[in-house]
């Protein structure tokens, strides 16, 4: 790893942010207030033809890695069908059971489509 550090700040509508770094293994780690801090290490290959890496990286509130919350991933449909899945549909059933065990909680449904197949058909 290298052994500079280097601080970044995302901007503050879209949460993006970029850096130029030379060939070789990195740390980021990404942290805010109020989130569990994530590290993941990243590798620049030497004579790489992009001049863009792009990354996701999920921050959890840590009010969800404490156990307040139930996070669920991975409710995915295979392309081109409405079906879930078996991870999705093992996923959805923890959720249900979360659910009957308490009526009260508030569930908050989030998702987005992926790139696979022309404009026109997403």
């Amino acid at each position: 790893f290298k052994d500079s550090v280097v601080t970044v700040n995302p901007d503050q509508t879209t949460g993006e942010y970029s850096i130029n770094l030379e060939p070789g293994t990195y740390q980021l780690r990404t942290e805010g207030q109020g989130y569990t801090s994530t590290n993941e290490n990243i590798t620049v290959m030497e004579g790489i033809s992009r001049n863009e890496i792009r990354m996701e990286t999920n921050m959890t509130p840590e009010n969800v890695s404490s156990g307040e919350y139930l996070l669920i991933r991975n409710v995915l449909f295979d392309f081109n069908s409405f079906s879930l899945n078996d991870v999705a549909k093992t996923e959805i059933e923890k959720l249900y059971r979360a659910m009957q065990a308490h009526p009260q909680i508030f569930v908050q449904v989030t998702g987005h489509a992926d790139s696979k197949g022309d404009v026109d058909y997403n």
